[in-house]
């Protein structure tokens, strides 16, 4: 493993989010929100996705092979970058401002560094190696270590309108939270969160940079369920209630 492919990795990550970012402020047609494929994940890709994941490969595929949410397996390489060039696209062309892109970086099936970019507020989160989570604006130059928000009122759930029983007992023990609708964010979202949930299909894309980016956090996974909360405490009052309605 090379310390200067992991910051090429960052270097480019935020290069190419600045790209994406301006092709997102752009003007844009309605061709751009047109679905014109079912990508990798399983979901409708838009022309837009497609637009920014080509912008990403321009960054990545010179020293890494790419494993993205659109297109799935491209190039090749020692390296491996898991790639969600628009996590929360349905956010995005409803104007609502929790949009942004995952990308983790990795070395023999382990990753070895990730970033998240949340477009709307310019916010990038990122982790190298054995390094502490770092954010930065992706506009700016200083840096500073992500930690976590202990005050914290409220947790996420997302895709919680599926799951009206685990919401109902949430409330019950007056356990608040919000359901903003992009798994990659809301992970490392986790910080300032009192617990984050999200039951499904855990797909590479969604997940993979945004746990190693949270590694600390006290966390429960399995097959369905990601459970992340801000103390050991926390995390089991939420696993129990999880797991009771979905065994």
């Amino acid at each position: 493993m090379s310390a200067s492919i992991i910051k090429r990795f960052i270097d480019a990550s935020i290069d190419a989010c600045k790209d994406v970012d301006a092709l997102l402020k752009a003007p844009r047609t309605k061709e751009d929100y047109t679905h014109v494929d079912i990508g990798e994940g399983g979901d409708h890709s838009l022309l837009i996705d497609i637009k920014a994941e080509k912008i990403f490969f321009s960054y990545f595929e010179p020293f890494a092979a790419i494993y993205s949410e659109e297109y799935g397996h491209h190039g090749k390489g020692d390296y491996l970058v898991v790639l969600d060039p628009i996590d929360g696209s349905d956010n995005l062309i409803s104007h609502f401002p929790y949009f942004g892109a995952s990308m983790a970086l990795q070395y023999q099936g382990e990753t070895i560094a990730a970033a998240v970019c949340n477009f709307a507020n310019g916010d990038f989160i990122y982790r190298c190696a054995d390094e502490p989570a770092m954010q930065r604006k992706l506009t700016g130059t200083e840096t500073k270590r992500r930690e976590q928000n202990l005050f914290s009122k409220v947790g996420i759930f997302e895709k919680s309108s599926l799951y009206t029983k685990i919401v109902d007992k949430l409330m019950i023990n007056k356990l608040k939270f919000r359901s903003p609708g992009a798994v990659a964010l809301s992970l490392v979202y986790s910080f300032d969160a009192r617990f984050m949930i999200f039951i499904g299909k855990n797909r590479p894309f969604d997940i993979e940079a945004g746990l190693f980016i949270t590694q600390e956090l006290p966390r429960y996974l399995s097959e369905r369920v990601i459970i992340v909360a801000q103390d050991e405490a926390m995390l089991e009052k939420v696993k129990a209630i999880v797991l009771e309605e979905i065994r």
